[in-house]
């Protein structure tokens, strides 16, 4: 089996209308051992006290964790924690795909399993970043590492080793190991990626054209290239049909749907 050379952190944000967001960072394994160090360095010398672990929605709304912090001291905090995601992290990505569009054209029309936002999403996160470790001429595998979703994480890992057993070699070269579930409590790269996912709805609700542009404005401390894919509803759709689940499991894509009739598949 292939070494892991890369890691990629990602995390969702937004269970509502108008816009649901999946983001991440990427970088090598040595990169985010060193980060994980100096994230757990800013959080514990936090001012006015120390901080566990980061979630954005608390920290703009100074609550939880935040209770006691004046609006200067969590942007100070916040301003230091993306200089050390700038100092260590070699690119992000963050999908997102309109609540609206996704309600009218899926919703409750497709495979139960794949009838979810995240399960989309996800897949479109993996795809970017793998097209932009082409785009770059890296040639490494990546790891996958996603928040915790309980139920939706075992819909991603069967869909996962089928994606990879139909993958072709190029693309199924650059796939690691398995997806892991982990909480972004302990594992600080997924602080990073809420970070960023919180960040990039909230540019996508107020300037959904123009996120990227925005991104450089909201993120001066970033200076890094943010891959911005916006998921092409009607492109989706011709990938999916509709087939009634079993035991809350089973799915179906086009290209499965072919491979079963030509009595490739079970």
């Amino acid at each position: 089996m292939a070494a892991i050379q890369a890691q990629a952190y990602a995390d969702d944000s937004g269970k509502e209308p108008p816009v649901y967001v999946f983001a991440g960072f990427v970088s090598s394994s040595a990169a985010w051992a060193l980060f994980s160090d100096e994230w757990q360095d800013a959080l514990d010398n936090a001012r006015p006290h120390r901080i566990p672990y980061i979630k954005m929605r608390d920290a703009y709304a100074l609550k939880n964790h935040f209770l006691g912090f004046s609006e200067s001291e969590r942007d100070n905090l916040l301003r230091s924690l993306w200089m050390i995601i700038k100092e260590h992290a070699q690119y992000g990505v963050a999908v997102r795909i309109d609540a609206r569009r996704y309600s009218a054209e899926f919703k409750g029309k497709i495979a139960q399993t794949l009838d979810s936002p995240y399960f989309v999403l996800n897949n479109e996160f993996v795809m970017s970043v793998i097209k932009a470790e082409r785009e770059q001429g890296l040639s490494r595998t990546v790891d996958f590492i996603f928040d915790n979703q309980g139920s939706e994480e075992r819909d991603v890992d069967v869909f996962w080793n089928y994606r990879k057993s139909m993958a072709p070699r190029w693309l199924r070269k650059r796939f690691g190991a398995n997806p892991i579930w982990r909480s972004e409590q302990q594992f600080r790269p997924l602080q990073a990626a809420d970070m960023l996912a919180w960040t990039a709805r909230r540019i996508a609700v107020e300037g959904p054209s123009n996120i990227e542009n925005m991104m450089e404005s909201y993120l001066p401390e970033l200076s890094m290239r943010i891959y911005t894919p916006y998921v092409d509803i009607e492109r989706l759709g011709h990938g999916m049909v509709k087939l009634k689940t079993v035991k809350g499991q089973q799915y179906e894509t086009a290209r499965m749907r072919s491979d079963r009739r030509r009595g490739l598949t079970k």
